[in-house]
Protein backbone atom coordinates (compact mmCIF):
# COMPACT_ATOMS: atom_id res chain seq x y z
CA UNK A 1 0.00 0.00 0.00
CA UNK A 2 1.51 3.42 -0.89
CA UNK A 3 0.97 6.56 1.31
CA UNK A 4 1.26 9.51 0.27
CA UNK A 5 1.86 11.79 3.25
CA UNK A 6 1.04 15.42 1.32
CA UNK A 7 -1.39 16.99 4.83
CA UNK A 8 -0.73 20.41 5.93
CA UNK A 9 -2.97 22.31 8.16
CA UNK A 10 -4.79 23.96 5.81
CA UNK A 11 -5.07 20.97 3.60
CA UNK A 12 -6.35 17.86 5.45
CA UNK A 13 -5.89 15.58 3.02
CA UNK A 14 -4.14 12.01 2.82
CA UNK A 15 -3.35 9.86 -0.17
CA UNK A 16 -3.62 6.38 0.17
CA UNK A 17 -2.86 3.99 -2.97
CA UNK A 18 -4.04 6.76 -5.35
CA UNK A 19 -7.70 6.93 -2.61
CA UNK A 20 -7.86 10.94 -1.51
CA UNK A 21 -9.39 10.50 1.75
CA UNK A 22 -10.43 13.95 3.88
CA UNK A 23 -9.61 14.50 7.30
CA UNK A 24 -13.53 14.46 7.82
CA UNK A 25 -13.46 11.10 6.13
CA UNK A 26 -10.68 9.86 8.47
CA UNK A 27 -12.17 11.28 11.12
CA UNK A 28 -15.84 9.54 10.40
CA UNK A 29 -14.22 5.55 11.36
CA UNK A 30 -16.38 4.22 13.04
CA UNK A 31 -15.18 4.13 16.45
CA UNK A 32 -13.33 7.01 16.02
CA UNK A 33 -14.17 9.90 18.98
CA UNK A 34 -17.12 12.06 18.68
CA UNK A 35 -18.53 11.09 14.90
CA UNK A 36 -20.96 8.47 14.60
CA UNK A 37 -20.46 5.52 12.73
CA UNK A 38 -22.23 5.19 9.23
CA UNK A 39 -25.52 3.25 9.23
CA UNK A 40 -28.62 2.91 6.48
CA UNK A 41 -31.64 3.91 6.34
CA UNK A 42 -33.66 6.65 4.54
CA UNK A 43 -36.16 6.90 2.35
CA UNK A 44 -38.46 4.34 0.58
CA UNK A 45 -37.63 3.83 -3.10
CA UNK A 46 -39.56 2.72 -6.13
CA UNK A 47 -39.13 -1.11 -6.91
CA UNK A 48 -39.71 -1.85 -10.74
CA UNK A 49 -41.18 -4.83 -12.31
CA UNK A 50 -38.53 -6.40 -14.52
CA UNK A 51 -38.79 -8.29 -17.73
CA UNK A 52 -35.18 -10.17 -16.80
CA UNK A 53 -35.71 -13.44 -15.48
CA UNK A 54 -34.54 -13.86 -11.71
CA UNK A 55 -31.79 -17.00 -10.50
CA UNK A 56 -35.25 -18.40 -8.77
CA UNK A 57 -37.28 -20.25 -11.09
CA UNK A 58 -40.34 -19.35 -11.92
CA UNK A 59 -40.02 -15.63 -11.18
CA UNK A 60 -39.24 -12.25 -13.07
CA UNK A 61 -36.78 -9.43 -11.34
CA UNK A 62 -37.99 -6.56 -8.73
CA UNK A 63 -35.34 -3.89 -9.29
CA UNK A 64 -34.33 -0.15 -8.35
CA UNK A 65 -33.90 0.52 -11.61
CA UNK A 66 -36.42 0.46 -14.45
CA UNK A 67 -35.68 -1.79 -17.61
CA UNK A 68 -34.57 0.47 -20.74
CA UNK A 69 -36.80 -1.14 -23.28
CA UNK A 70 -40.46 -1.15 -22.43
CA UNK A 71 -42.35 -4.22 -22.73
CA UNK A 72 -46.54 -4.79 -22.95
CA UNK A 73 -47.13 -7.97 -20.57
CA UNK A 74 -50.24 -9.61 -21.15
CA UNK A 75 -52.88 -11.72 -19.08
CA UNK A 76 -55.91 -13.49 -21.15
CA UNK A 77 -59.06 -14.37 -19.03
CA UNK A 78 -62.88 -15.29 -20.07
CA UNK A 79 -64.89 -15.09 -17.44
CA UNK A 80 -62.57 -16.59 -14.64
CA UNK A 81 -59.28 -15.08 -12.99
CA UNK A 82 -56.12 -15.74 -14.59
CA UNK A 83 -53.05 -15.28 -12.24
CA UNK A 84 -49.65 -14.02 -14.58
CA UNK A 85 -46.04 -13.40 -13.60
CA UNK A 86 -44.44 -13.28 -10.25
CA UNK A 87 -41.59 -10.56 -9.48
CA UNK A 88 -38.84 -10.84 -7.05
CA UNK A 89 -36.20 -8.77 -5.28
CA UNK A 90 -32.67 -10.37 -5.71
CA UNK A 91 -32.07 -9.74 -1.86
CA UNK A 92 -33.08 -10.66 1.51
CA UNK A 93 -34.76 -8.01 2.85
CA UNK A 94 -32.40 -8.10 6.36
CA UNK A 95 -35.61 -6.89 8.53
CA UNK A 96 -37.88 -8.95 10.64
CA UNK A 97 -40.78 -7.07 10.56
CA UNK A 98 -42.75 -4.43 7.85
CA UNK A 99 -43.87 -1.86 9.58
CA UNK A 100 -47.42 -0.45 9.03
CA UNK A 101 -47.66 2.05 6.19
CA UNK A 102 -48.38 3.39 2.90
CA UNK A 103 -48.06 0.91 0.06
CA UNK A 104 -48.13 2.53 -3.77
CA UNK A 105 -49.01 0.92 -6.72
CA UNK A 106 -48.28 2.38 -10.57
CA UNK A 107 -49.32 0.74 -13.57
CA UNK A 108 -49.80 1.74 -17.33
CA UNK A 109 -52.30 -0.49 -17.93
CA UNK A 110 -55.77 -1.62 -20.58
CA UNK A 111 -58.47 -4.08 -21.12
CA UNK A 112 -59.08 -5.13 -24.86
CA UNK A 113 -62.82 -4.87 -24.17
CA UNK A 114 -65.17 -2.51 -21.85
CA UNK A 115 -67.95 -4.58 -21.57
CA UNK A 116 -68.91 -6.00 -18.73
CA UNK A 117 -66.51 -5.99 -15.11
CA UNK A 118 -63.14 -6.12 -15.76
CA UNK A 119 -60.05 -6.12 -12.62
CA UNK A 120 -56.57 -6.64 -11.73
CA UNK A 121 -55.42 -7.43 -8.24
CA UNK A 122 -51.97 -7.05 -7.02
CA UNK A 123 -50.75 -9.76 -4.17
CA UNK A 124 -47.76 -8.66 -2.19
CA UNK A 125 -46.05 -11.58 -0.49
CA UNK A 126 -42.71 -12.07 1.13
CA UNK A 127 -40.36 -15.34 -0.33
CA UNK A 128 -38.52 -17.71 2.39
CA UNK A 129 -35.19 -19.44 1.84
CA UNK A 130 -37.75 -22.47 1.62
CA UNK A 131 -39.72 -21.40 -1.06
CA UNK A 132 -43.09 -20.63 0.69
CA UNK A 133 -45.08 -17.24 -0.48
CA UNK A 134 -46.80 -15.67 2.93
CA UNK A 135 -48.91 -13.28 1.54
CA UNK A 136 -48.34 -9.31 3.04
CA UNK A 137 -51.82 -8.29 1.18
CA UNK A 138 -53.51 -8.63 -1.97
CA UNK A 139 -55.64 -5.62 -3.43
CA UNK A 140 -58.41 -5.34 -5.97
CA UNK A 141 -58.41 -2.53 -8.57
CA UNK A 142 -61.27 -0.79 -9.53
CA UNK A 143 -63.19 -1.18 -12.76
CA UNK A 144 -60.61 -1.26 -15.88
CA UNK A 145 -62.97 0.48 -18.57
CA UNK A 146 -60.03 2.24 -20.92
CA UNK A 147 -58.97 0.60 -23.86
CA UNK A 148 -55.92 2.99 -23.86
CA UNK A 149 -53.26 2.64 -21.58
CA UNK A 150 -53.86 4.52 -18.74
CA UNK A 151 -51.58 5.37 -15.93
CA UNK A 152 -53.01 4.96 -12.78
CA UNK A 153 -51.70 4.77 -9.04
CA UNK A 154 -53.31 3.48 -5.97
CA UNK A 155 -52.42 3.76 -2.33
CA UNK A 156 -53.42 1.19 0.87
CA UNK A 157 -52.44 0.97 4.47
CA UNK A 158 -51.35 -2.16 5.63
CA UNK A 159 -51.13 -3.73 9.29
CA UNK A 160 -47.13 -4.15 10.55
CA UNK A 161 -46.11 -7.66 8.68
CA UNK A 162 -43.61 -9.92 10.67
CA UNK A 163 -41.08 -11.91 8.64
CA UNK A 164 -37.60 -13.37 8.37
CA UNK A 165 -35.06 -11.60 7.94
CA UNK A 166 -33.84 -13.83 4.74
CA UNK A 167 -36.76 -13.49 2.96
CA UNK A 168 -37.33 -11.43 0.16
CA UNK A 169 -40.12 -9.41 -1.19
CA UNK A 170 -42.49 -10.24 -4.22
CA UNK A 171 -45.38 -9.26 -6.27
CA UNK A 172 -47.88 -11.09 -8.61
CA UNK A 173 -50.27 -9.91 -10.64
CA UNK A 174 -53.55 -11.36 -11.78
CA UNK A 175 -56.40 -10.85 -14.08
CA UNK A 176 -60.19 -11.24 -13.62
CA UNK A 177 -63.30 -10.56 -16.04
CA UNK A 178 -66.86 -10.93 -15.72
CA UNK A 179 -66.40 -11.44 -19.98
CA UNK A 180 -67.40 -15.02 -21.39
CA UNK A 181 -65.31 -13.59 -24.53
CA UNK A 182 -61.13 -13.75 -24.23
CA UNK A 183 -59.96 -10.00 -22.93
CA UNK A 184 -57.06 -8.98 -22.21
CA UNK A 185 -55.06 -7.11 -19.55
CA UNK A 186 -52.17 -5.29 -20.73
CA UNK A 187 -49.77 -3.51 -18.39
CA UNK A 188 -46.09 -1.76 -19.62
CA UNK A 189 -43.32 -2.77 -17.72
CA UNK A 190 -39.95 -0.93 -18.36
CA UNK A 191 -39.44 2.29 -20.33
CA UNK A 192 -41.19 5.99 -18.87
CA UNK A 193 -44.19 3.89 -18.00
CA UNK A 194 -42.78 1.29 -15.89
CA UNK A 195 -44.81 -0.40 -13.17
CA UNK A 196 -43.13 -0.09 -9.68
CA UNK A 197 -44.00 -0.39 -6.39
CA UNK A 198 -43.77 2.03 -3.17
CA UNK A 199 -43.07 -0.27 0.39
CA UNK A 200 -42.67 1.42 3.63
CA UNK A 201 -39.25 -0.27 3.72
CA UNK A 202 -36.49 1.83 4.94
CA UNK A 203 -34.24 2.40 1.70
CA UNK A 204 -31.00 0.49 1.17
CA UNK A 205 -28.00 2.41 2.33
CA UNK A 206 -26.52 2.47 -0.54
CA UNK A 207 -29.01 4.33 -2.52
CA UNK A 208 -29.07 7.76 -0.53
CA UNK A 209 -29.05 10.34 -2.70
CA UNK A 210 -26.70 12.57 -1.00
CA UNK A 211 -24.95 9.99 1.99
CA UNK A 212 -22.48 12.80 2.89
CA UNK A 213 -25.15 15.62 4.00
CA UNK A 214 -25.19 15.21 7.93
CA UNK A 215 -21.66 15.84 9.04
CA UNK A 216 -22.19 13.36 11.60
CA UNK A 217 -23.13 10.62 9.68
CA UNK A 218 -20.72 9.99 7.23
CA UNK A 219 -20.19 7.19 4.54
CA UNK A 220 -17.04 5.81 2.93
CA UNK A 221 -16.61 3.78 -0.17
CA UNK A 222 -14.93 0.13 0.31
CA UNK A 223 -11.56 1.43 -1.24
CA UNK A 224 -11.75 4.43 1.83
CA UNK A 225 -12.99 1.14 4.44
CA UNK A 226 -9.81 -1.03 3.07
CA UNK A 227 -7.52 2.34 4.07
CA UNK A 228 -9.12 3.12 6.99
CA UNK A 229 -9.35 -0.33 8.93
CA UNK A 230 -5.62 0.30 9.64
CA UNK A 231 -5.92 3.39 11.59
CA UNK A 232 -5.48 3.91 15.36
CA UNK A 233 -6.99 6.91 17.25
CA UNK A 234 -5.46 8.20 20.53
CA UNK A 235 -5.29 11.35 22.31
CA UNK A 236 -1.45 11.98 22.15
CA UNK A 237 1.36 11.05 19.59
CA UNK A 238 2.61 7.56 19.46
CA UNK A 239 5.81 6.41 20.53
CA UNK A 240 9.07 5.08 19.78
CA UNK A 241 7.71 1.41 21.11
CA UNK A 242 4.31 2.02 19.39
CA UNK A 243 4.93 -0.85 16.71
CA UNK A 244 2.84 -0.77 13.87
CA UNK A 245 2.40 -4.04 11.73
CA UNK A 246 3.17 -2.09 8.52
CA UNK A 247 3.72 1.25 7.23
CA UNK A 248 0.42 1.65 5.91
CA UNK A 249 -0.86 2.32 9.56
CA UNK A 250 -2.01 5.65 10.59
CA UNK A 251 -2.10 7.28 13.83
CA UNK A 252 -4.43 10.39 14.48
CA UNK A 253 -3.72 12.51 17.64
CA UNK A 254 -7.40 12.80 18.11
CA UNK A 255 -6.97 15.82 20.31
CA UNK A 256 -4.49 18.05 17.85
CA UNK A 257 -5.86 16.40 14.64
CA UNK A 258 -2.35 15.54 13.56
CA UNK A 259 -2.07 12.29 11.17
CA UNK A 260 0.96 10.35 11.72
CA UNK A 261 2.53 7.72 9.71
CA UNK A 262 5.05 5.11 10.62
CA UNK A 263 8.41 5.64 7.93
CA UNK A 264 10.94 3.21 9.55
CA UNK A 265 9.78 0.48 11.63
CA UNK A 266 11.61 -0.95 13.96
CA UNK A 267 10.52 -2.54 17.06
CA UNK A 268 11.39 -0.41 20.20
CA UNK A 269 12.72 2.17 17.65
CA UNK A 270 10.43 3.83 15.25
CA UNK A 271 9.78 6.06 12.98
CA UNK A 272 6.15 8.40 12.94
CA UNK A 273 6.36 11.75 11.03
CA UNK A 274 3.24 13.57 11.30
CA UNK A 275 1.68 16.26 8.32
CA UNK A 276 2.06 19.28 11.13
CA UNK A 277 5.69 18.81 11.03
CA UNK A 278 5.79 16.83 14.14
CA UNK A 279 8.04 14.01 14.68
CA UNK A 280 8.79 10.81 17.23
CA UNK A 281 11.45 10.43 18.18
Amino acid sequence: MNITTTLTAANSALTVSGTVLSLVTLLSQPGAPGVSAATGGGYAANLYLSNVNSAVSGYKKLCYTPDVAEVTKTIVASDNTVQGEKYLFDEAIDLTEIKSGTWVKNFTRKVSASIKVSTFQVRAFMYTTGGVENDIFTITSSEINDTDFVTVRTENTEVQFVCNATDRFGVQISFTTARRNNTTLSYLVGGKNAAYFLTPVALRHSLLRTPNEDPEVQHMTSAEKTVLDGITYNAGNPAVDTNPSSTSVLWINTTSGEIFTCTDITAGSNVWVGQLGSTVP
